[in-house]
């Protein structure tokens, strides 16, 4: 500001000192006016108007003491005034003094208007005018969105149903899920929210990309997807596991008793030696079905792998409008509460299927219009726990060593498998599950992992 200020006085020192010294050829009218020329190009508006205002004076006080004519100061107060003017008109910002200039607010209004997509509407539904954010949807230039129907760009939007001096203002339901954009370059239509505002211009319409918040959601299903998947896959393990356990017994007493008719069957002597084949060929093939179930059963448990460093507050809001959603109808809030810092070494999908699992449970037991939190709390510079604590009524002290049981479940139609996959993964990770009391009285699941700390040093 103090630089244009010295240009617009020295363009008038200038001015002034040229007339004064009056230099031949009529240079002292012409010097005056490139001096002002230059300096209005140079300055803004208030400093061409205030060395504009000084020039007269200048000119004023030299025509009254004979140093120019009248006639020729009126000539280049003129001129001068011209010029600035026309300079400034060009230049932009325009003369404040004859209210032709936009203001500094207005040039900012103007900037942050740009950046939304907004179109205004004439009377036939046809646009006015379109900010260049909103051109950018569409996939047109800003000039060409001019004159267009909005109902072509944005097909099924009515102007008389939706945009109507009669219509309230607010947003601009859709007979369908969303509207969208249509682009000349016939790619995808963009999903968009319309908002419509009434101006004296005419119908004021505000566009709402969807198209972060469908990408968002996407990937949230994805997620769920990864989960469940992963969840089958623990509970197939567990299932594995114990038919694996239950039906090895039965085999390999079954084996032994083959055994000792076999040694039965060698007593006898000769008579017996036709059952003897037999009975080794049911044997053989008994204990190669227990080498099939020893088989699928690594084949389908759980394999551990590499853990990774990463921090609980992450991988809890990945999971946490997943999880929002399972205590959304009967108004049971979710909420966490982490402390730092929480980086810990772990199989992020894993732990966070032990998650869901503890919340899905939690949300189960607790009342409507009740509390889920999600805690995650320093133990030590080697341990950090993470706990789901309930409202429901709490687990009996007689059931607390069945809970973690595979196949026993306290829910009608339950596979009781829940607790005992979130207890496998637990332990994978070198910790073990636990319950016992939350603030409210009821359940409150814990377990612990290893701090990334921890393994850096070991």
């Amino acid at each position: 500001m103090i630089g244009k200020v010295v240009l617009a006085l020295a363009g008038v020192v200038a001015s002034l000192l040229a007339i004064y010294n009056n230099p031949p050829y009529g240079l002292h009218l012409l010097l005056p006016i490139l001096a002002m020329t230059l300096s209005s190009m140079l300055t803004g508006w208030r400093c061409t108007l205030a060395a504009q205002v000084l020039l007269w004076l200048g000119l004023i006080l030299l025509c009254a003491t004979h140093h120019i004519p009248l006639a020729e100061m009126i000539v280049v107060a003129i001129v001068t005034a011209v010029v600035a003017f026309a300079v400034q008109r060009d230049n932009n910002p325009l003369l404040g003094a004859f209210g032709l200039h936009q203001t500094t607010e207005n040039e900012v209004l103007r900037s942050l208007l740009s950046a939304v997509p907004v179109v205004l509407l004439d009377k036939q539904g046809r646009i006015s005018r379109a900010s260049k954010a909103c051109a950018d949807i569409f996939g047109i230039p800003q000039s060409a969105t001019v004159g267009q129907s909005f109902g072509d760009l944005v097909p099924g939007f009515d102007y008389a149903k939706q945009a109507a001096p009669s219509v309230p203002s607010g947003q601009v339901e859709s007979g369908r899920a969303n509207w969208h954009a249509m682009r000349p370059d016939q790619s995808s239509p963009i999903p968009v929210d319309l908002w419509l505002d009434h101006t004296p211009q005419g119908p004021l319409i505000r566009l709402v990309d969807l198209t972060p918040r469908h990408a968002a959601d996407a990937q949230a299903r994805e997620l769920h997807s990864q989960l469940n998947k992963v969840w089958r896959l623990n509970s197939l393990g567990e299932m594995a596991a114990t038919l694996a356990h239950e039906l090895n017994q039965p085999l390999g007493a079954a084996a032994a008793y083959l055994h000792a008719a076999q040694e039965d069957m060698k007593a006898a002597g000769p008579l017996g030696e036709s059952a003897l084949r037999t009975t080794d060929l049911a044997k053989a093939q008994m204990l190669r079905g227990g080498q099939i179930i020893r088989r699928m059963r690594e084949l389908l448990t759980m394999e551990m792998r590499a853990l990774e460093k990463e921090r609980v507050s992450r991988i809890v809001d990945d999971v946490l409008p997943i999880l929002t959603l399972t205590g959304q109808d009967r108004n049971i809030v979710i909420s966490t509460e982490i402390e730092m810092p929480d980086v810990v070494r772990m199989d992020r999908i894993q732990v966070q299927q032990a998650l869901v699992n503890l919340v899905r449970n939690a949300v189960e037991a607790s009342p409507n219009n009740s509390s889920v939190v999600i805690t995650g709390k320093v133990i030590s510079d080697r341990s950090y726990e993470i706990g789901v604590e309930d409202s429901g009524p709490g687990i009996a002290p007689d059931q607390v060593d069945s809970v973690f049981q595979p196949m026993t479940s306290t829910k009608s139609g339950g596979m009781g498998l829940g607790l005992s996959v979130t207890r496998t993964i637990v332990e994978s990770h070198g910790g073990t599950l636990r319950v016992g009391v939350s603030r409210w009285g009821g359940a409150r699941f814990s377990f612990n992992l290893t701090t990334a700390k921890q393994e850096a040093e070991e």
